[in-house]
Order: C-alpha cells, then structure tokens, then sequence
C-alpha cells in the first residue's frame, strides 16, 4: 500500500522520464540545439551553461560551439565565465568554443577584449594539459598576433611536453601566418 504523496513522487519522476525532464532528456535538448541549424537554441544554451549538473554544463559547452559563426556577444560572455569552471571538460569545452567564437566577434566589444585576456589568465594558472591545447587550438582558431606573446610567456613555466602538444595541436591547423608565428613563440620557450 502506497503511504500519502510516495505515488505522486514515483509518477513525478516517471513523467519527467517521458517528458525528458531528467538530465538524459535536457542533455538530447541541448545536442538538438547545438545541431539546430538557427540561432533560436542559442539563449537556451547559454542558461544551461549556468546548470548545477556538470553533464548538462558539459553539453551545453559542447553544443555551443557549433554556433560559433554568429560571434554571439551573450555567448563570448557566458564562455568567458565558464573558464573558471570547477569541471575540466566545461573549461576545455569552453576555450576552444571562445576563441571560435572570437574569431568572429566584433573586435571593439567589451566581451571580446575581456575575453582575450580571460583566455591569456586561463592558460597562466590551468594544470590540465588538455585544457591547455583546447585553450591553444581556441587561440589557433581566433589569429590574434597580439596576443602570441602573451600566450608564450603563459606558458613558459609549464611543462616542455605540454608546449610540444601545443605546438602540434596548432599544426593540425591550416597554416597561417598568424598560426606560424604562434608555433614559432611556442619553440623559442621550449
């Protein structure tokens, strides 16, 4: 026999399953919005990159970055704030995504230049070597010869091997001037 309110609790969570009211459901809305060929995703996207579940932060990072072409001002701002996430994949997912996304943004924006330098900051403390190539590959991506020294003396105290990832990770890119100059700051530290 069921006691008073124990039914409803059952039959709550099994039309949350049905409805896709559970994590598994909103991480299926969110990849459906990052593939969505619109923008109309893009506001929903960046709530969940305020999300407390780490699963939905990780698929909202993720799905974000498809949308990199429109150089979003709201989304440069809420990839900004996830680089200091507690989880490495948001952070890893996020840097890459920001510096597509920077690639495109105006450059006179307030978000875009404070974002550079978030970027720069992320690389000075982060431990994580695969944070640190997304950060790079998001850099790579962005081509901004301002910021190639900054990027090397982020990187000076870190781990020789970690910069010979960097340096390949920004290899796996088409060459550009840009691009060069950014591997050959990298080799001079190494």
């Amino acid at each position: 026999m069921l006691k008073h309110g124990q039914g409803s609790v059952q039959m709550s969570g099994f039309f949350q399953k049905i409805l896709g009211t559970d994590t598994a459901g909103t991480v299926k809305k969110i990849q459906y919005y990052g593939n969505a060929k619109t923008q109309e995703g893009i506001p929903k996207l960046i709530q969940y990159m305020s999300d407390e579940s780490v699963e939905i932060r990780r698929a909202a990072s993720r799905a974000l970055e498809h949308h990199w072409m429109t150089g979003r001002n709201d989304a440069i701002a809420v990839l900004t704030r996830a680089l200091g996430d507690a989880d490495m994949e948001v952070r890893k997912n996020s840097s890459l995504a920001l510096g597509e996304f920077l690639s495109k943004a105006a450059v006179s924006a307030e978000e875009p230049r404070a974002a550079r330098q978030a970027l720069i900051r992320l690389l000075q403390g982060e431990k994580e070597a695969e944070v640190i190539k997304s950060t790079i590959l998001g850099l790579g991506y962005l081509q901004d010869g301002s910021l190639i020294t900054p990027m090397a003396d982020a990187l000076r105290a870190k781990d020789k091997k970690i910069i010979s990832q960097a340096i390949d990770t920004i290899g796996n890119l088409p060459p550009t001037e840009v691009r060069l100059e950014m591997k050959k700051a990298l080799r001079s530290i190494i």
